[in-house]
């Protein structure tokens, strides 16, 4: 080859081509030996990756076959919790009908699960489960069993369920065929030695990825899983030899957590390096193709430097076509810059290294409100809100891909913001690195999207803080979300005893869930927008609470229910307070006393209220009194002493009881007994006046007797003693204060006795009625004429002087000693008498409480006071008299020694009944 070079090189080209032979040689020998080394650095790089990638492969397999034994386990969980839940439902509604619905139930899920058998309810706890399953899981798996047709192995299963009449619990006992299981384990792609295990804890194996799963129950409790791995901890990798069939494997293991089983995922060497040596084989073949090459461009060198002349020619040939190809460029170029100039969208260029910006289209000066000068001015970070230069260009050396769009804030001209969606690539533009952005403005939809999370934060927030329970109801699947309102009210945790529409049912009273649930099915059938019901729901506490539910129902596009939201309000107080307020109406309409119930809040206190006893006592029906101040039933009379009192009560808001005199429709007055109360609102605020009204006309009638009976004589009807002492005493009172005269006259009548002994009772009545006539008759108006007791009268006088009193008696006098005609005769009173004339204050009232049972006591004359005694026919004697006979009437004197007998008349009839009258110089006891 070397003289072929030789004798095809000219001599005066021969140290060029020499000189590119050895240049040649140099880089080629060069290039070879890099790619060899690269290939071996490739091949060793290449059997790292596939073994790393291989563990990532087993431990991902492993992982991923756990979780799908995992969901079918925890889908027989819910269908054994399932279960649990309806025994639970069942036993609640009807214990006698437990076994038939239980074996219904059964079937049920039988039917769903065809792999599951043997399940029923037993009362004995299964060997292999615990009284709390481990991690918190309620269905339980024991070691694998030959099943009991036959027909493979068994995985037993057992779940805890309601509680049995003992308190003990009863358990839902199956067995799950391992058929399914082995399914799972066929599905995977490991290759022709791989394999896949589930293997129980302790040690047996529940299935294997064989074809006929020949190892299904073998114990490989001495096999590296066991001793080097599931001890130590719950994932991992190993790398050995299967006990099994020989085969070397990297395993990989993952334990399920809530399950007492492990998957294992194994996968052969070999097949983990079947590419590589293909890969290996592929390098070398490259390797020796590249020194083909090398040595063909050796060649190649030759027969260029024979082709060099006629390439200069093609060149020159070549020109004229690079300018048509320059013009076609520079017409596409044209076309790109139209594009984006008028792109309906903003478009940005701007160097990646100064961030200076280099292009803008229309969209984006409009967008912005800068003018192309300013904008061409200005730095990438100068429109991107809370982005320094430094934070943008980190971004842009993180190279998102083109199509995947950033959220910014960017800044226009007039300091607004907005909410963009950046997609952006990296180019050469006018020679330097720069970076093309597209902007689309999502202010709008992240307004909408704020604006929903804003609502649901909102209803997420109504629905904690407020005490009515509140729903979320999933129609598709049943499920149900509450508020916290709902255990706080009823005490049921609903994640457990409402999370569904059939344990809300269970819930409500026997005889109204039928009811609700028609009335349910209806609205969602209607195509009704809104539901509501009236029901009894059970607390926990066991209790019945009466509940108000309104829901709002969400349909489709197609008119189907979605979706119901809504709440459920406890009405059992209102109902209860209604019923009450039935009670208390009730009972104020069927009470004897009137009630009223005036308005404090507005202008002059109106009626707001009165009960038909109201109406009963005063005549006015509800209509005529309701909107009226209750001051109409005091008509013209307003002055009387309790209304005061109920003033001040008003304006105190305090509770008053007083007695005032009212006037009924048809004018007629009746004695009030009124008791009023202030009522507060729950903040203490005076809102109303309650009274209630007694007539007590009758009880004051009988009071107004009795007081008179009390001061008054009740034959006479005058004054007794203690009214004429109080009469006695105001009139002496008003004496003092003046320079008027108070005369005090006892009057007695002489020998009484005789006309009650002779003509009766009835007649000496009636002298005494006549006489206290004839005495009141002879009196002046404000005098009083009282009766002391039997037939004394005792006569208080208001005069101007002594003579004025003297004359008063004269006339009492003559006014008794006229005749009378009783039933049978006529008759003549004899009074006697004994008068007193006084201004002075203290001396009268004890004189009068003594003159009528000391007449024979000698007059006095002391404190200004002067007495005499005047007798039948007789005339006021002086005030020095100390004594006087009866039967002549002449005074005596201490000391005479005149008897009986120098007397001028010893008469005893009409004269004074005395046994001794001046006999001795001291009274006669009789006296």
């Amino acid at each position: 080859m070397q003289d072929q070079w030789d004798s095809d090189g000219d001599r005066s080209n021969g140290a060029p081509a020499r000189r590119r032979r050895n240049r040649a040689l140099l880089i080629g020998g060069l290039l070879v030996a890099s790619v060899c080394a690269a290939a071996s650095v490739v091949a060793w790089n290449d059997l790292r990756v596939r073994h790393e990638a291989g563990e990532r492969y087993v431990r991902d397999m492993s992982a991923g076959l756990a979780r799908n034994l995992e969901l079918t386990l925890g889908n027989l969980d819910r269908a054994f919790t399932g279960i649990g839940a309806d025994l639970d439902a069942i036993r609640q509604r009807g214990p006698d009908t437990t076994d038939a619905r239980v074996d219904a139930t059964v079937q049920g899920v039988l039917s769903r699960h065809p792999d599951l058998q043997d399940l029923a309810l037993v009362d004995v706890r299964p060997g292999f489960a615990t009284p709390a399953g481990p991690d918190g899981a309620r269905l339980q798996a024991g070691e694998p069993l030959p099943a009991s047709d036959g027909a493979g192995w068994v995985l037993p299963l057992a779940l805890a369920v309601s509680d049995a009449p003992d308190g003990s619990p009863r358990w839902l006992l199956g067995h799950l065929r391992a058929r399914p299981l082995h399914a799972l384990l066929r599905e995977l792609d490991l290759g022709r030695s791989g394999t896949a295990t589930f293997v129980h804890r302790n040690g047996r194996i529940v299935t294997r990825s064989d074809p006929a799963d020949a190892f299904v129950g073998t114990d490989v409790r001495q096999s590296i899983l066991f001793t080097q791995g599931v001890n130590l901890r719950e994932a991992g990798l190993l790398e050995g030899r299967s006990d099994l069939d020989g085969t070397r494997r990297l395993i990989g293991y993952h334990a399920l957590s809530r399950y007492p089983l492990i998957a294992t995922v194994g996968v052969g060497r070999d097949d983990l390096l079947a590419g590589w040596w293909t890969f290996v084989i592929a390098l070398a073949t490259g390797a020796g193709l590249l020194l083909l090459a090398w040595l063909f461009g050796l060649r190649m060198l030759v027969v260029g430097a024979r082709r060099e002349r006629a390439l200069s020619a093609d060149i020159a040939r070549s020109a004229g076509a690079i300018t048509d190809l320059t013009a076609r460029m520079r017409d596409v170029e044209a076309q790109y810059r139209y594009l984006y100039e008028h792109h309906p969208l903003p478009s940005l260029v701007y160097d990646r290294d100064t961030l200076q910006m280099l292009a803008v289209n229309a969209a984006a000066i409009a967008e912005y409100g800068y003018a192309l000068e300013q904008f061409l001015a200005l730095t990438a970070d100068a429109i991107v809100v809370d982005m320094d230069g430094d934070a943008i260009r980190r971004e842009v050396a993180r190279e998102p891909a083109p199509h995947i769009g950033r959220r910014f804030r960017h800044r226009r001209r007039d300091g607004s913001t907005f909410a963009v969606t950046v997609y952006s690539s990296s180019l050469q533009f006018l020679g330097r690195p720069a970076r093309l952005v597209l902007v689309l403005d999502t202010s709008d939809r992240e307004r909408v999207e704020a604006e929903r999370e804003r609502s649901d934060a909102r209803f997420q927030m109504v629905a904690r803080a407020t005490s009515d329970a509140i729903w979320d109801w999933d129609i598709a699947t049943g499920r149900l979300w509450w508020n916290e309102g709902f255990t706080a009210q009823y005490g049921w945790d609903w994640r457990t005893h409402a999370a569904t529409i059939d344990q809300w049912s269970a819930l409500l009273h026997p005889d109204d869930e039928a009811r609700v649930g028609r009335d349910l099915d209806a609205a969602l059938a209607s195509g009704a927008t809104e539901w509501h019901a009236q029901y009894r729901l059970r607390c926990e506490n066991g209790d019945y609470a009466s509940v108000e539910d309104r829901g709002m129902i969400l349909r489709d596009a197609g008119g189907q229910p979605v979706r119901a939201v809504g709440g459920m309000l406890d009405v059992t107080r209102r109902r209860r307070d209604e019923a009450d307020l039935r009670l208390l109406r009730r009972a104020v309409e069927a009470t004897e006393n009137g009630i009223i119930i005036a308005d404090a809040c507005a202008d002059d206190q109106p009626i707001v209220y009165v009960n038909p006893a109201f109406s009963r006592i005063t005549g006015y029906s509800a209509e005529d009194s309701i909107g009226r101040n209750c001051r109409f039933l005091q008509g013209t009379e307003r002055d009387q002493p309790a209304l005061p009192a109920i003033r001040d009560a008003i304006a105190q808001a305090h509770e008053v009881r007083v007695q005032l005199r009212n006037y009924r429709r048809d004018g007629s007055p009746f004695w009030n007994e009124l008791r009023m109360a202030p009522v507060r609102d729950q903040d203490g605020a005076l809102t109303h006046f309650v009274g209630i009204l007694n007539d007590i006309t009758e009880r004051r009638r009988a009071e107004d007797t009795l007081a008179h009976r009390a001061t008054h004589d009740e034959l006479t009807g005058l004054p007794n003693r203690e009214l004429v002492m109080e009469c006695l005493a105001e009139a002496v009172a008003r004496a003092d204060a003046g320079s008027g005269c108070v005369g005090l006259v006892f009057v007695d009548l002489d020998d009484f006795k005789l006309i009650n002994d002779s003509l009766g009772h009835a007649s000496g009545d009636e002298v005494l009625r006549t006489v206290g006539r004839r005495l009141r008759a002879a009196l002046q108006p404000g005098d009083t004429v009282g009766r002391f007791g039997g037939d004394e009268f005792v006569l208080v006088m208001n005069a101007v002087d002594r003579d004025a009193v003297a004359r008063a008696t004269e006339r009492v006098f003559a006014a008794c000693r006229s005749r009378w005609r009783s039933a049978t005769r006529r008759c003549r009173s004899r009074p006697a008498s004994a008068t007193a004339a006084t201004r002075a204050t203290a001396t009268i009232p004890h004189c009068c409480c003594a003159m009528p049972t000391r007449r024979c006591t000698r007059p006095s004359s002391r404190a200004g006071t002067a007495w005499w005694r005047i007798g039948t026919n007789s005339a006021p004697r002086p005030a020095n008299a100390s004594r006087w006979c009866r039967n002549c009437a002449t005074p005596c004197r201490r000391g005479s020694s005149r008897s009986r007998s120098s007397c001028s008349s010893t008469s005893s009839a009409g004269r004074w009944a005395w046994k001794r009258c001046c006999a001795g110089s001291t009274p006669n006891a009789a006296c």
